[in-house]
């Protein structure tokens, strides 16, 4: 029979493609991979790519050689770090399982050894390979979260008789959300609620002439304020039996507490100050503050988004009166009163409540300037440390690299587009100089990636990591 050997060039290159594989996940394989395995023999290296994504618990990928080639996967085992893949590959009539042992190194990196058996399993080659992460996977989507609906709602539901309205209050105890109705028509608890991501359901039961109706309401929280949906009564079978439109805009809730911008309109003209009120155990507490100073309130009361306040003016009194009746606007009168409880004049007031938007921290881009901690790797050799720093000036990058063997290196060119890197050295081998390309990828303060040397590429090739300093 043929050797296997006379596959090596094939194999080697080949990339494994993960599927159907519900193992537990220590190793996080996801992502994509730039492959790199030793050809037996020393035939060199061969290079591949391999995507990989899961989906229902499972592995699934694509993985493609540089001419094409694909192989498919027979099993999967995740041990912590480790990992086995093998592999089916038919050859000239000939099942082949390819076998890749391998070890997370470091976060990103995969390293080990390939292997080819016969259908005896006997081995036949043993060689090295590695994987280096060339992109992270993405981040696993989740609900997307709302405002909490705690607090009182206007709804209104459509029906065949016009629309009923009702005042909504949901409240949370812990992880569990209550919630109840209340309209001219009566008053209920609701049997559930439940929350996931903007998604609200509510399960109710109406009493219609000695008969408990089930109804569920379905709404999606459009926005902080917001709701809309449909309610729907199902029967017996479990069908729909009647729906309509169900909608709720949150009713307002006055929170006096904060600095308020007030417009008092007077004979004279507009006086405008400003108040500031602060929540007490007891209610609250605020000053108003002038051009001629500052004057604390002498009374303070809050009822159902109406608001009373007193403080002195001049030689009397000034009452005000003012409804909640627009977000963040209270719109009223004040009335003022001099040495009696006769009112001496009056005109209309309205405060602004001032909000403050909360500063939102910028980006920081990543910069590949500093000092990094190098280590390269060449097949089965022993990996070199060496230093590099990076400097910048006039937006232009340049380096100097650092061996403890033989001294600094000036960097042919460096650059960096997005989070793609890409460096030249030319250094001196043997006495020969050889320019030696970098090429990886900056993320979170970590490089990672490929190094060839130009002219050797079918011979050597070897993978490079970067730590910041």
């Amino acid at each position: 029979m043929r050797t296997i050997q006379g596959l090596a060039s094939i194999i080697a290159a080949l990339f494994v493609g993960l599927t159907a594989v519900s193992a537990e996940e220590s190793v996080s394989l996801i992502g994509e991979w730039k492959v790199t395995a030793e050809k037996p023999q020393g035939g060199g290296t061969a290079e591949s790519t391999m995507k990989i994504a899961k989906e229902d618990e499972k592995f699934v990928g694509v993985g493609t050689t540089e001419d094409g080639q694909k192989m498919g996967i027979t099993s999967v085992s995740i041990d912590g770090k480790k990992v086995v893949i093998d592999l089916d590959f038919e050859y000239n009539g000939q099942d082949i399982t390819i076998r890749i042992k391998a070890e997370e190194s470091e976060k990103g990196t995969l390293s080990g050894r390939w292997l080819a058996l016969d259908a005896e399993g006997t081995e036949h080659v043993d060689e090295a390979w590695e994987a280096v992460r060339t992109s992270e996977p993405e981040a696993e989507s989740k609900p997307e979260s709302a405002a909490s609906i705690v607090g009182k709602w206007n709804a209104k539901s459509t029906t065949d008789n016009g629309d009923l309205e009702s005042v909504v209050t949901f409240t949370k105890d812990g992880d569990k959300f209550k919630g109840s109705s209340k309209s001219e028509q009566n008053s209920l608890d609701f049997d559930s609620v439940s929350v996931e991501g903007k998604e609200v359901e509510v399960e109710l039961t109406l009493d219609y002439e000695g008969t408990d109706i089930p109804v569920t309401i379905r709404a999606e929280q459009t926005d902080a304020d917001h709701l809309n949906g449909k309610w729907v009564i199902f029967d017996e079978s479990g069908q729909e039996s009647a729906s309509g439109e169900w909608d709720a805009e949150r009713a307002l809730m006055l929170d006096l507490a904060g600095a308020w911008d007030v417009v008092a309109t007077t004979d004279d003209g507009d006086l405008e100050i400003q108040s500031v009120f602060e929540k007490t155990e007891s209610g609250y507490e605020g000053k108003s503050d002038t051009n001629d100073g500052s004057v604390d309130y002498t009374s303070i009361s809050v009822a159902d988004n109406e608001v009373k306040l007193g403080l002195p003016f001049g030689d009397g009194s000034v009452k005000i009166e003012a409804s909640y009746t627009e977000k963040n606007k209270l719109t009223g009168k004040w009335h003022y009163f001099e040495n009696s409880d006769s009112e001496e004049a009056s005109g209309d007031w309205v405060a602004s409540k001032v909000v403050v938007e909360e500063k939102k921290e910028e980006a920081k881009e990543e910069t590949i300037v500093g000092e990094w901690a190098i280590e390269i790797s060449f097949g089965d050799a022993d990996p070199r440390d060496y230093n590099l720093k990076l400097t910048e000036e006039d937006d232009a990058l340049s380096g100097v690299f650092i061996s403890p063997r033989s001294g600094e290196t000036k960097c042919d060119s460096v650059s960096l587009k997005d989070d793609a890197f890409k460096m030249k050295v030319t250094r001196e081998v043997q006495g020969m100089d050889i320019e030696f390309v970098y090429e990886g990828k900056l993320t979170d303060d970590q490089l990672s990636g490929s190094v060839v040397p130009t002219g050797y590429e079918d011979q050597f090739s070897g993978t490079w990591t970067g730590k910041r300093k």
